[in-house]
């Protein structure tokens, strides 16, 4: 961990403030821009990273990344951020998504309250932007205005993000959030990714399909797996009944299929519909979603 806690802070900042995108293997700079998504994973890392190893330069790091993400990415309203430095179209809910993981992680670990009011906001947002009371799915993207993006772009649900989303609210109610009002949603949008949001032919859930519940994209990630396990789990915590069978299912398919159907160590990152494998690379990034996953599994029992 010191050595990627070096590499991030001595290679990865702008001069300008915020991380850059990518690095070079030497650690000369590859993309520059400053993306929000990133920084929500700076925040929750650095602040794990401060208070498991009580360093201070650590704790220093995570709040000189808090005042770049407050102070130069909000959007207009509050709850709401730019996708970056630059800030391009679409806009998406998805950094929204993590930003709120993040700052309840930094007042879990910090107490501090300025960070419940953040991901407040986000919470608010969640409800009034981003959750489509009609057809109980969460839009993905948007136009400059806040709008749901024109044509296919605008209509399209990721089941993943559902059970996602799921775990989420519940950790804000937990938290101190509305525990009535994230109940409501949160049946509504496990409804809609049970219902429409998985392969019945191979227990997976889908990668993406429309607000009306066809598929978009038939194939299936490892990710949206763990999302669903967590969720069954956070669910079935909560008073939701006869979801066993559902987290034995979910569960296997983790063990039992993309942990398997690859070399020791790693993982298959993809399925298509009839359940063959077909990635060909091993996105690092989703160690993140197993790792979350089998987290939840070890705190359940």
């Amino acid at each position: 961990m010191d050595e990627a806690f070096a590499w991030l802070t001595e290679r990865g900042w702008h001069p300008d403030g915020g991380f850059i995108h990518t690095t070079n293997r030497d650690g000369s700079p590859r993309d520059e821009r400053r993306d929000t998504y990133d920084h929500a994973f700076a925040l929750l890392a650095l602040a794990h990273f401060a208070k498991s190893t009580g360093r201070q330069d650590a704790a220093d790091w995570f709040e000189r990344t808090v005042d770049f993400v407050t102070t130069r990415l909000p959007d207009e309203q509050p709850g709401l951020y730019l996708e970056g430095l630059p800030a391009p179209t679409p806009r998406r809910a998805n950094p929204h998504m993590h930003l709120l993981e993040a700052w309840l992680a930094a007042y879990e670990l910090t107490g501090g309250p300025a960070h419940m009011s953040r991901a407040d906001a986000i919470v608010e947002r969640f409800h009034d932007h981003f959750f489509d009371a009609e057809t109980w799915t969460v839009t993905e993207f948007f136009d400059e205005r806040w709008q749901p993006a024109p044509g296919e772009l605008g209509r399209i649900a990721e089941p993943g993000h559902h059970y996602e989303w799921i775990w989420l609210l519940k950790q804000h109610a937990r938290l101190g959030g509305d525990q009535t009002a994230h109940d409501a949603v949160c049946r509504k949008l496990f409804a809609f990714a049970e219902a429409f949001g998985r392969n019945h032919l191979t227990g997976m859930v889908f990668d993406a399909v429309s607000k009306e519940g066809r598929p978009i994209k038939d194939t299936s990630r490892c990710w949206p797996q763990t999302e669903a396990l967590r969720a069954l789990l956070v669910m079935e915590h909560t008073g939701t009944p006869g979801l066993s069978s559902r987290i034995d299912e979910t569960l296997a398919i983790l063990l039992s299929r993309t942990l398997r159907d690859c070399p020791p160590g790693c993982w298959m990152d993809q399925y298509d519909a009839a359940g063959k494998p077909i990635a060909r690379d091993i996105p690092a990034s989703t160690f993140y979603h197993l790792f979350s996953a089998l987290s939840e599994i070890v705190k359940s029992h």
